[in-house]
């Protein structure tokens, strides 16, 4: 059960982090990374990389400025 409890406040600080600027995002994903090894190889497997994600999110908002700009110069 504790093990339970553990993979849910892990989740829900990955979470957490990912509602934060992508910048702000990368450092608390980064203080969260030495807690993954506790869990199961199982588990492990289930949760996504939280930093590619983040890494997805900061090329997302890149591109779409890039789009923004295109778009305000015509």
């Amino acid at each position: 059960m504790q093990e339970i409890q553990g993979y849910r406040e892990y989740m829900l600080a990955v979470q957490a982090a990912l509602r934060e600027p992508p910048a702000k995002a990368k450092a608390l994903l980064h203080g969260l990374e030495p807690k993954r090894p506790a869990f199961g190889e199982v588990e492990q497997n289930l949760i996504p990389s939280a930093q590619q994600i983040n890494a997805a999110r900061i090329e997302l908002m890149r591109v779409r400025t890039e789009l923004m700009q295109t778009l305000s110069s015509k």
